[in-house]
């Protein structure tokens, strides 16, 4: 026996071709990682070690493929002695 599931909206809900403002943020997020290490001299690998992290988080963060959780940015900022928003920026800033 198959059971039929509908699906029915709630007020305010968004369709599934609507895209969400704040996806809209997210996507316009930069950041000055690869910049910042650079400068430190350091490789991939070397940060992730210091950040307790893999290196493939570390190129995803770079890359801006991935945003870091708000631990992770705090200490990245820290660890470059920046404040997070030096070191994660909104693209669209004026």
């Amino acid at each position: 026996m198959s059971r039929e599931v509908t699906f029915i909206p709630r007020e305010g809900d968004k369709g599934p071709l609507q895209r969400d403002p704040l996806s809209s943020y997210l996507d316009s997020m930069q950041n000055e990682v690869r910049r910042l290490r650079e400068a430190k001299g350091l490789s991939q690998g070397e940060l992730a070690v210091r950040l307790a992290v893999s290196r493939q988080t570390v190129n995803s963060i770079e890359t801006s493929r991935y945003l870091p959780s708000l631990p992770l940015a705090l200490a990245i900022g820290r660890f470059f002695e920046k404040p997070v928003e030096e070191v994660f920026h909104d693209d669209r800033r004026s």
